[in-house]
């Protein structure tokens, strides 16, 4: 878009979205980009279907740095600092308020933003007054399990590199897949209740950097994962859509 036109759009749209990614390792047959490829396949889809839902996203370039400090060990991992994207986002939000914009939308990809994400949408409700939302896809197409209390409860299971991202990647971008270069890693067990599930680093409990075996990447698997992360995310922002709706003719009509 040129300026005049974004000026336009920036205003008429009901979300500006942009996608969070990161810039780190992804096991032995996985590039580096790989959460920002997939968050971006997802926003694309997201976009496309949710304009016959009579929802208009805007989406904005990429932002393919993330915080990965626990792939910092890895050759040409590139991480910022929990404040400095925390910090990039609020300056991205500020300008977006500045022109306009009634609503901001966060597309996580990357596991590892989560925590920093959180906080940044925070601050920006507060001090810039923009309204924010976050969506994090990578957890979206997770079909509801039952919960069962267990006398002994299982570590988190971690997936990265693994079965399940290397069929998104397939699904996304096959070309950027090498399959022949994909082995079983070797794990140490996961810890319950430290951070980042006991490792400092994942080199810590992974000989590949995987977190499963990504020979067993199903694609029928990443089809009912995108379908369900982009149905779920139309369902969560058209309820949130209908709700401020709802606050606004209660509130009008306390004004009256």
């Amino acid at each position: 878009m040129t300026w005049k036109e974004a000026a336009k759009a920036y205003r008429s749209y009901d979300f500006v979205a942009l996608v969070a990614g990161s810039h780190e390792q992804h096991s032995t047959h996985l590039p580096l980009l790989t959460d920002s490829l997939l968050g971006e396949h997802f926003a694309k889809r997201l976009v496309t279907e949710a304009e016959g839902e009579d929802i208009n996203i805007l989406l904005l370039p990429t932002l393919w740095l993330g915080y990965s400090g626990e792939h910092a060990n890895y050759p040409e991992t590139i991480t910022l600092r929990p404040n400095t994207l925390e910090n990039v986002l609020i300056d991205i939000a500020s300008s977006l308020k500045h022109h306009g914009v009634k609503r901001f939308l966060l597309i996580n990809s990357h596991g590892g933003n989560i925590p920093v994400l959180q906080l940044a949408v925070d601050r920006i409700e507060r001090e810039v007054g923009l309204q924010t939302h976050l969506l994090n896809f990578t957890s979206l197409g997770s079909f509801p399990k039952k919960v069962e209390l267990k006398e002994r409860p299982e570590p988190a299971k971690m997936n990265h590199a693994g079965a399940l991202e290397t069929a998104l990647l397939l699904k996304a971008r096959k070309d950027l897949v090498q399959m022949k270069l994909a082995v079983p890693p070797k794990l140490e067990p996961l810890a319950i209740t430290r951070g980042w599930w006991g490792a400092r680093y994942w080199e810590d409990f992974t000989s590949t950097g995987a977190s499963d075996d990504p020979r067993l990447a199903e694609p029928e698997r990443a089809t009912l994962f995108y379908d369900k992360a982009v149905s779920n995310s139309i369902y969560a922002l058209k309820k949130d859509l209908v709700q401020e709706k709802n606050r606004r003719a209660r509130g009008s009509k306390k004004t009256k």
